[in-house]
This record gives C-alpha cells, structure tokens and sequence, in this order.
C-alpha cells in the first residue's frame, strides 16, 4: 500500500503542475492575443539641433535622432501658450496634413545665465547661441504621419518653416 499511496501522491503533484504550466501558458496567450501591434501604446523621442546664421538672419532646424519605444507618458501632455516671437510651433499631423496635436517651445537658442556682479548680486543675462540641441517626447498617436516645426514670426507675419520630419 505504501508503494501504490507514493505513486498516486506522484501522480497527482505531476497532474498539478502540469496544469499549472498550461493555465500560465493559456494566459498569456490570451493577453498577447487580445494586444494588435496597432494597439500598444507608443512614445516618440525627436532630438533636433536648431541653427541661426548671423549673418544673413536664417534659421535652420536638422533632426539628429528618433526613438520610437513602447510606453505611455505618466502625466498628460501639458497645454502650452504660444511663446513670444522666436520661439517654436510644434505641429503633429495625419496623413491629410490636419494637425492631431500642437504645442510650443521657447526658442532654444536664447540661453537664460545667473552670474555674480562685481558688487556681489546676482544677475541674469540673456545668451544668445549660434545651435541649440532640444528633444521632443510624446505620445505617438497611431494616426500621426509627421511632425511640423515652425519658427514663431511674430504678430501679422506668417510662421516660418523649419523642418517636417516623416514618422513612417
């Protein structure tokens, strides 16, 4: 009887786990199953440097990188104001060029520094660089087909273009 109480003791714990393992392996099949590619959330990194020739007054934007990972951003996108002329429009666009999303950056290239006076105070004097490099991280929208950037005119004059990146 001890030999038969072993064997059906072995049995059962070899039943057991093999169920286990079927059940763990079925779902995850089914969480993977129930997922399209489409689905999954995506997050974009654009990296761009922003140039300024002096001489003749253009501007010139380049991209440097794209990262496309899976994820979605913690905290939503943040509404952002138009900045002051010079500063960037950002402009997410469909396959029709309509614009999915929109927002602004602050131009890149003017450079807030603290320093100390000779009479020991603190000061802050604007510099105003030749190239600037500056990322963009978003939600990639699964519409979204390119990424406008703009240089903010001022008031009554048309944005200028700087660069439209493909997203496909």
């Amino acid at each position: 009887m001890r030999t038969h109480g072993r064997l059906f003791l072995v049995f059962i714990l070899s039943a057991n786990i093999i169920a286990s393992c079927r059940v763990a392996h079925d779902a995850a099949g089914s969480v993977a199953g129930s997922q399209h590619a489409d689905e999954i959330p995506e997050i974009i990194f654009l990296n761009y440097t922003l140039y300024r020739d002096r001489d003749h007054g253009a501007y010139r934007a380049e991209l440097t990188g794209r990262i496309i990972a899976g994820g979605r951003l913690k905290e939503p996108f943040p509404v952002s104001v138009p900045p002051a002329e010079g500063g960037l429009e950002i402009l997410v666009q469909d396959h029709e060029s309509r614009v999915l999303r929109r927002f602004f950056l602050t131009n890149p290239l003017n450079q807030n520094m603290e320093y100390v006076t000779g009479d020991g105070q603190l000061a802050i004097k604007e510099i105003q660089l030749d190239s600037a490099a500056f990322s963009l991280r978003f939600q990639l929208e699964p519409s979204a087909r390119s990424v406008v950037l703009n240089r903010i005119a001022g008031a009554g004059v048309e944005n200028e273009h700087l660069i439209t990146t493909p997203l496909n």
